[in-house]
């Protein structure tokens, strides 16, 4: 996971940096104005370019690079003081550790065992999906 910065390194990918954004949407998109949040999905999640998105939004295209510096900081304001994304991300590590250890236990315990292993996987599932 790229840890939230205003700044991408070069060993962070573009590919890296668009999943991060995407991750910061998922999370913090809806305390966004409708303006700052429809500028920020046609760019990183529709790829847009910023001309693109001034011929849409009927504004310069230095305007939408503008906006955009700023609703990308504001989203990483939001994750630094709230650290949602972080928390989640920690979670999904956790189980899926859970999840190879109930494999193993699984394939070394006797079958009597493996009626609780899947109700157990199935609750780790449900957590994963339901965070």
């Amino acid at each position: 996971m790229v840890e939230p910065s205003t700044r991408f390194s070069k060993e962070h990918s573009l590919q890296d940096k668009l999943h991060f954004y995407n991750q910061l949407h998922d999370f913090y998109g809806a305390l966004l104005t409708e303006k700052q949040r429809d500028c920020f999905v046609m760019r990183y999640l529709e790829d847009y370019s910023l001309a693109e998105i001034g011929d849409i939004l009927q504004i310069t295209p230095q305007a939408v690079a503008d906006q955009l510096k700023r609703t990308t900081a504001l989203l990483q304001k939001y994750e630094s003081k709230l650290g949602f994304i972080q928390s989640w991300s920690k979670q999904q590590h956790y189980l899926q550790q859970a999840s190879i250890l109930l494999t193993e236990l699984q394939l070394s315990e006797q079958h009597n065992q493996y009626n609780l292993v899947k109700q157990i996987r199935l609750l780790i599932e449900e957590a994963k999906n339901g965070f």
